[in-house]
């Protein structure tokens, strides 16, 4: 039988999360510095720390910083078996976790003095960083 477990919205067998504990300086919920350049144990680290600065910097749950997360993770090198085991929770939580991608929606109005755009923010659901 597979336990599992409350991951923010997400219910994911526990396998899949095992990993992500706190790693390193800057991977894991609890985790992220106030120093932006507070130093990186590794690679892994290192792709955990450009992802808590772009949440930080965007907001919460954007899937472009999830995207980067999910790439950088893939590239990234694995110092030990820890980190590795880090890697490969993170990323196969990161492909399910929802997102929100946020796009500029124009129209085109008219009237008889002429034309203009009005544009808005939307934001619309994404998973695993694609939008």
């Amino acid at each position: 039988m597979i336990k599992k477990i409350v991951l923010g919205v997400l219910l994911l067998p526990l396998p899949a999360v095992a990993g992500l504990a706190d790693y390193g300086n800057w991977c894991g919920a609890n985790n992220t510095r106030e120093d932006r350049n507070y130093p990186v144990k590794d690679q892994i680290d290192a792709v955990c720390r450009k992802h808590d600065l772009c949440i930080r910097d965007n907001g919460y749950h954007k899937c472009s910083c999830d995207a980067d997360f999910i790439q950088g993770m893939q590239k990234a090198r694995a110092s030990s078996d820890e980190s590795e085991r880090y890697k490969i929770a993170a990323i196969g939580a990161f492909k399910v976790k929802p997102c929100e991608c946020r796009h500029k929606s124009c129209i085109r109005l008219c009237n008889l003095r002429g034309c203009w755009y009005e544009c808005n923010w939307i934001t619309t659901p994404g998973m695993g960083g694609s939008c």
